[in-house]
């Protein structure tokens, strides 16, 4: 046990692991789709968001959806921590709450619009190679 301490003690290196909740470490790494789990409406609400914060209400305009399952779906983002949100004081008594985008958020939605990208290019080349065969 003394032996176990003294390692500790002069080995600098050593610190608690904390590569199952953060990952290896590697933060420059693009994400893949087993990394991403989002759905069509929570990416609507995180391109809504993309420009400005916006409150609740704001972003149920903008998405076309109700509030309640707006509100469920704020919450599974900022439980995966895509969404921040923050208290605008207006009044005295009145406040409301935005919400606003986070890196990690504008990270996956730039992995997916250059995905769908990707797609597209490669749709438009297909369409083109089967053109130019019957046209021979």
């Amino acid at each position: 046990m003394v032996e176990a301490y003294n390692n500790r003690k002069y080995n600098f290196s050593h610190v608690p692991d904390f590569r199952h909740i953060y990952g290896n470490g590697n933060t420059n790494s693009t994400p893949t789709t087993n990394d991403i789990d989002l759905n069509e409406w929570e990416l609507r609400i995180l391109v809504a968001l993309k420009s400005s914060s916006k409150t609740e209400r704001r972003i149920c305009k903008e998405v076309k959806l109700n509030a309640s399952i707006v509100s469920e779906i704020i919450t599974v983002l900022i439980e995966k921590g895509l969404i921040s949100s923050a208290r605008k004081r207006k009044l005295y008594f009145h406040s409301c709450e935005t919400f606003s985008t986070t890196l990690d958020a504008l990270k996956i939605l730039e992995y997916y619009t250059r995905q769908k990208k990707k797609k597209e290019d490669g749709l438009i080349e297909h369409i083109l190679a089967l053109a130019t065969y019957w046209l021979r």
